[in-house]
């Protein structure tokens, strides 16, 4: 028997290089359950059964308010081990941070009930995680990654995901950033 899907984030998607994406599946949880490479903006977001058309109209007029830019993603960073990553994070800052962190404050004070990874953070870093790995082969991950630095991507959308009742990520809407 199905059950309903269990949770939602909203995301900006990031299309990485072949081997990045690559590095991301091998070295996180969640690539191998679908979720792409991603900046967080909301997570966790609203549990899926109680996203309705409101939700989605409000997020898309948070959304398109927001003109679409350009992204650099030119350094591989690292969180140290901590409540929400044991091991540690190795990630992607993307360029202009302050993009991001805009979006993340629109959606934040538009649902302020949701507020981004639950509240844990008292300053939301925007980042593309690569690897929440074993620290002891995190040098040899961001030398990798580094290999396939800089690229740059238009950031036109962001996209609602939801975790179904089988575990895996899928897209449940995208929302266009103004043109």
């Amino acid at each position: 028997m199905a059950t309903a899907d269990r949770e939602s984030a909203i995301i900006v998607p990031i299309r990485l290089p072949a081997a990045l994406a690559a590095v991301r599946l091998r070295e996180t949880f969640d690539g191998p359950l679908g979720v792409p490479g991603h900046v967080t903006l909301l997570y966790p977001f609203a549990p899926p059964a109680s996203i309705d058309g409101g939700v989605l109209a409000a997020v898309a007029a948070v959304v398109g308010n927001v003109p679409a830019f350009d992204a650099r993603f030119r350094e591989v960073r690292r969180f140290d081990a901590g409540a929400g990553s044991p091991e540690g994070v190795v990630w992607l800052a993307p360029e202009p941070e302050e993009r991001f962190s805009a979006l993340i404050d629109a959606l934040t004070k538009a649902f302020p009930g949701h507020p981004p990874y639950g509240g844990m953070h008292e300053t939301v870093i925007p980042h593309v995680s690569l690897a929440a790995l074993d620290r002891r082969h995190a040098q040899a991950v961001e030398a990798e990654a580094r290999r396939w630095l800089p690229f740059r991507r238009r950031v036109d959308a962001v996209t609602l995901i939801v975790e179904g009742a089988d575990g895996r990520w899928r897209t449940r809407r995208r929302f266009s950033l103004q043109a």
